[in-house]
């Protein structure tokens, strides 16, 4: 049973205070993995909270940098180059370490690791991960339009593996249209970067082009594109998820903190989305699945309800139960007030 350390408040003292349980582990060559934020978005978790986690870890002589990989879908997070120059704009370049996209320039820069899962006996990470000796995942715990919501299991699966990994891990999924559903405005062709969507009276989806990023379900306005849900689609890729998160962390020291806050419905890849529910607070464990447990519990404890599948349509916890089948943690926690 791993511990987890909670506090409603979000301020420079409270994490500090949350971190020195783990201030033993600040040794050698550490990356903090988090989300710069797509273009658009402001719910990401702000460098001015990253902040004292940089201070502690240099005060201890950590050799630190900042990190996330690139992306699938169009947008300015899908070429290395100007990924690092959003993160800049996003204020990252202010906290004065490294920013490393982990993947390189075109997201193929990556590393081999052996698992033993259920859908995968190999993963490939981003090569900036390979040789760190600590990660510490800073995650913006909110909604996903595929995986109920995402916090450090997905921070670490998904957005530590290469270009190639996230193909992967999307392989099971094919969005479908609704035609009596669909206008023909052209949202999902806009924002689709593989050419996989025609308009020509109604939007259509070639299966073999498309790649599974899910931005079209996101972009349309009317809710006409979507995964049916079921052990092939949705399912699967929150349990490859969790796999590939075993892998990218892998004889690695990790420290997860969740931000729950500013509750989005999707994730920060899109532009900004509906707040679905009221801030929870900042937490803290050595544990990925047991971080991802209380925050969920701790939330739907508040607002009586899992807001995620509400919103969703999808049973989120499928990949926090897969994490721990595989090995990644603990479902069960010892919450601690800070």
């Amino acid at each position: 049973m791993a511990d987890v350390y909670f506090s409603p408040r979000v301020d420079e003292d409270t994490i500090k205070k949350g971190l020195e349980p783990f201030i033993p582990l600040f040794n050698g060559r550490t990356v903090i993995k988090t989300h710069f934020g797509e273009d658009g978005n402001t719910r990401y978790v702000k460098a001015k909270f990253i902040k004292p986690i940089v201070d502690l870890l240099l005060k201890n002589g950590c050799d630190t940098s900042i990190s996330d990989a690139n992306t699938l879908y169009k947008g300015r997070r899908v070429k290395g180059s100007e990924h690092k120059q959003l993160a800049i704009e996003h204020g990252f370049g202010d906290l004065r370490i490294p920013i490393v996209i982990g993947d390189g320039e075109d997201g193929n820069e990556e590393y081999r690791v052996t698992i033993d899962g259920k859908h995968f006996h190999e993963a490939w990470i981003g090569e900036a991960y390979k040789d760190c000796e600590t990660v510490i995942l800073v995650n913006h715990f909110k909604g996903h339009i595929m995986a109920g919501f995402g916090g450090a299991i997905k921070n670490a699966g998904m957005g530590m593996a290469s270009r190639k990994g996230k193909m992967a891990m999307h392989a099971s999924v094919n969005p479908t249209v609704r035609q009596d559903a669909c206008t023909a405005c052209g949202a999902c062709k806009k924002v689709c970067d593989h050419d996989a969507i025609e308009i020509d009276g109604k939007a259509s989806i070639d299966p073999q082009a498309c790649v599974g990023c899910a931005m079209c379900i996101s972009a349309c306005p009317t809710g006409a594109i979507d995964v049916p849900w079921g052990a092939s689609t949705c399912e699967q890729l929150m349990e490859r998820t969790a796999e590939y998160a075993t892998a990218a962390l892998q004889g690695k020291k990790v420290i997860c903190i969740n931000f729950a806050i500013d509750i989005t419905k999707h994730c920060d890849c899109r532009p900004d989305s509906e707040i679905i529910a009221d801030d929870v607070g900042v937490f803290f464990s050595t544990d990925p699945v047991a971080i991802d447990n209380a925050c969920f519990e701790k939330l739907k404890e508040k607002i009586g309800t899992d807001v995620f599948k509400k919103e969703t349509n999808v049973e989120g916890l499928v990949m926090i139960k897969h994490a721990e089948e595989v090995g990644l943690g603990s479902v069960d926690y010892s919450l601690k007030n800070i």
